[in-house]
């Protein structure tokens, strides 16, 4: 069995030659990053038999300075090759040009292959992805999976913020991708409402995630600040970012200060509670933000509960929090499972009183965060990593396939539940 990932990886060698060479802004490549942990752990499971596509990571024209990206293959410094399609980098033809070529690359490869079983596996139901690949499993024979960190229905851009007909264009790409997102051969779930919205006739698993738990540990920890609270991440009111700032200030924990990181539409507002032990810190490297997340006493993520994103999306942030090692207070999000109620604190209500009452019992209970703080880095560690998710993909993969044993020494580790 052939597996072929396309998603967003690039490694970081790369992701910096592009920064210098198209970008007009600097350039947060998060999801780049993210996607590639994944890519380099399947890699290391199916050896030879995996294969690399990503979307080159370039800003459209006229917000880079990109017009035309020549296709490459890029060898990281493990071996590891993925191939970055060309594509005329302007709106509507940019989409065009990606699916075309992703369309001829994996034919190419299905021809190469000849015999052999193929399986697609698409990071995001993207229409860039999807519809090529469907197309080639149409004509080849191939299989189509997808991992799903967001349903088509709660993708959002804060890039076209401004431009309402670029916002239009991207929401009609959305929208396609939602009548696509039926037709995939097996689902790999971030939350189990997420089939809700799927095919619930086609095979799937929930992850609810993965962490590369190394560039945590590459960071090194600072003394703990007894009384910080820190949130980072974007800064929407759609967050709750106003509930968060409201409900600090409400609950007047003496000492008590709290650090927000990041970006968004409420960074004004932010700016404007200072004198309350407020605190606007910018947008920082990801370096920058887990070492502030080291050293803080509690770590908040006030999403507010009702919409249907909060039941469907597991965040990685959560992820990210949890393995810092510091305790981590959230709202009761319809994703997070039992599992996790020994592990987290919970905000019973996304307000400004419920925020209040949730710090105020935090700081009163320190000693049982720090402990559940233990045990849920434990955890994540242990069974949320990349390379054992990378396993539990591959595995429910070639079960469901009928596919041979992989060639891999290590062995595929099950969902720690």
């Amino acid at each position: 069995m052939k597996v072929v990932f396309i998603s967003n990886a690039a490694p970081k060698d790369f992701l910096h030659e592009c920064e210098k060479k198209y970008a007009k802004h600097p350039m947060r490549f998060v999801q780049q990053w993210w996607d590639y942990s994944m890519a380099s752990a399947l890699k290391k499971k199916m050896g030879d038999d995996f294969y690399a596509i990503s979307f080159p990571p370039v800003s459209t024209f006229p917000s880079g300075k990109c017009i035309r990206f020549k296709g490459r293959n890029i060898v990281d410094e493990n071996g590891f090759s993925i191939y970055f399609p060309p594509t005329l980098n302007l709106p509507f033809l940019k989409q065009w040009c990606q699916m075309r070529a992703i369309k001829k690359r994996l034919a190419k490869i299905c021809r190469e292959n000849k015999g052999e079983d193929i399986v697609i596996l698409t990071h995001c139901i993207y229409l860039q992805s999807a519809k090529p690949s469907f197309k080639v499993r149409k004509k080849y024979g191939a299989r189509v999976y997808t991992i799903v960190p967001d349903l088509p229905d709660h993708a959002t851009s804060v890039a076209f913020n401004g431009h309402s007909f670029l916002k239009r264009i991207y929401s009609s790409y959305s929208k396609m991708s939602k009548k696509l997102s039926r037709d995939f051969d097996g689902y790999v779930c971030f939350s189990e409402p997420q089939m809700e919205y799927l095919n619930k006739d086609k095979p799937h698993i929930v992850m609810e995630g993965f962490i590369d738990t190394t560039m945590i540990e590459a960071v090194s920890s600072s003394e703990r600040h007894p009384n910080r609270i820190v949130y980072a991440g974007g800064l929407m009111y759609r967050y709750g970012i106003k509930e968060l700032v409201d409900g600090f200030i409400k609950a007047s924990i003496p000492d008590a200060e709290l650090y927000i990181y990041g970006k968004g539409e409420a960074e004004e507002y932010i700016k404007g509670k200072e004198e309350k032990g407020v605190y606007y810190g910018g947008c920082l490297s990801r370096d920058e933000v887990i070492a502030q997340e080291k050293s803080a006493f509690i770590l908040v993520n006030p999403r507010p509960t009702k919409d249907e994103y909060s039941r469907c999306s597991f965040p990685s942030k959560l992820m990210e929090y949890m393995a810092t090692g510091t305790p981590v207070l959230t709202s009761k999000l319809g994703c997070i499972g039992e599992e996790y109620f020994d592990k987290l604190s919970f905000i019973e209500e996304v307000s400004a009183d419920g925020v209040a009452a949730a710090l105020q019992k935090c700081f009163v209970q320190k000693d049982e965060l720090l402990s559940r703080a233990k045990i849920a880095e434990k955890y994540i560690k242990e069974c949320k990593n990349v390379d054992s998710q990378a396993g539990v993909v591959a595995d429910f993969i070639k079960k469901k396939e009928g596919a041979r044993e992989i060639d891999t020494q290590e062995k595929f580790v099950e969902p720690c539940k």
